[in-house]
This record gives structure tokens, sequence and C-alpha cells, in this order.
């Protein structure tokens, strides 16, 4: 008789959305930034630069009212107008937990008739993957992971300015090391705020 060892569930929050995504996009190729400011701009959720110096920005919505809401945004009404900040994003995504995008009929997926036409979506979900241990133990693991299921459609096809990859790059250095030596209390390290 085979043992059955499982691990935690997957607990979705923005950052194991933002790891989900990350892993689907492969962040070999891409440099990803979670929650980071541009050029002044609002907040991104997940900030992508493509190897093409193209930015993608993802926003995560957890339930329908909170993404409905999330049109009436300025950027959104601008994007439409074709005003595209040097900043604005050639590729933005919505990703939403698979509940939000049921299964249709047809076996699609349903999206809001609201969703903006350049808006791709990336479903957010669990995998669960089971192994056989040498043993005999099952091994259940629960795993982020992220689906494109609409393809964002460009918004533009302007690289973003090197002084904003600079900032990016820069941004991400700066977190790296105030967590690296967050809990050494051999070292002091002081950083400026961001």
């Amino acid at each position: 008789m085979s043992k059955l060892a499982k691990s935690k569930p997957v607990t979705w929050n923005a950052r194991s959305v933002q790891y989900a995504i990350a892993l689907q996009l492969d962040f070999f190729k891409h440099c990803m930034v979670p929650n980071i400011h541009l050029g002044g701009n609002d907040e991104m959720d997940l900030a992508i630069l493509s190897p093409t110096k193209l930015l993608w920005e993802v926003e995560i919505k957890i339930s329908r009212d909170d993404w409905k809401r999330d049109l009436d945004k300025s950027k959104h009404i601008d994007w439409q107008n074709k005003k595209f900040a040097s900043t604005s994003p050639a590729r933005f995504y919505y990703a939403v937990p698979w509940k939000l995008v049921p299964e249709s009929d047809t076996g699609g997926r349903m999206l809001p008739e609201w969703l903006p036409k350049h808006a791709g979506v990336i479903a957010i979900g669990n995998t669960r993957d089971t192994k056989s241990q040498p043993d005999g133990t099952q091994v259940i693991t629960d795993k982020p992971s992220a689906t494109i299921i609409k393809t964002a459609k460009p918004l533009h096809r302007n690289q973003l300015p090197q002084k904003y990859i600079d900032e990016m790059y820069r941004k991400l250095s700066i977190r790296y090391w105030k967590a690296a030596y967050k809990n050494d209390p051999g070292s002091t390290i002081i950083l400026p705020e961001q």
C-alpha cells in the first residue's frame, strides 16, 4: 500500500500570481519587475520587458467587480484614444482566477463583454502534480500556473526608452539588496527609499 504526502495548496496573493506568470512567460528571457512605477505613472502589478525592449503590463484582479472598476482608470481612455506616454505598455494583460473566465458551452472561455479589445487575459490556477517516490510514497504538489487565454493586441510598437529600462534594472537591484540584507544582523545597509 502506498503512502500519500501532500504539499500545502497554493495560497493566492499578488506574489503567487506574479510568480505563476513569471514561470509561464519564462523569466530567463524577460525582465519582470513586480509592483513598479515607471516615470511617475500608476503602479504596474507586473512590468515585463521583452527581449525586443517592449514593455508589457499585467494588472492582477481577483474579483469581477475589481476587474470592471479598473476600466475607470484614465490610462484605458488614453489608450482607446491612441494617446501613449513613453512608458505606456505595448501590450496589456489582466491576470484573473479561472473562475472569472468560466468555460462556455462551445468549450472556449467566456470573457466579459466590457473587456477592452486590446487587453489580453491570463488565467491563474493550480497545477497538481503527483510523483511516486522509491519508497512507494505518492507526493502531491500544487503549483501556481498561468495560462494565456487571450493574447493582448499591440497598443503600439515603440521600444521602452533606455532611461526607463535603466530605471527598471535599478529598482530591481535595490529590491534584491534590501531583501538580501533584511535579516542579516551583522550587516548594515542603507538604501534610498523608492
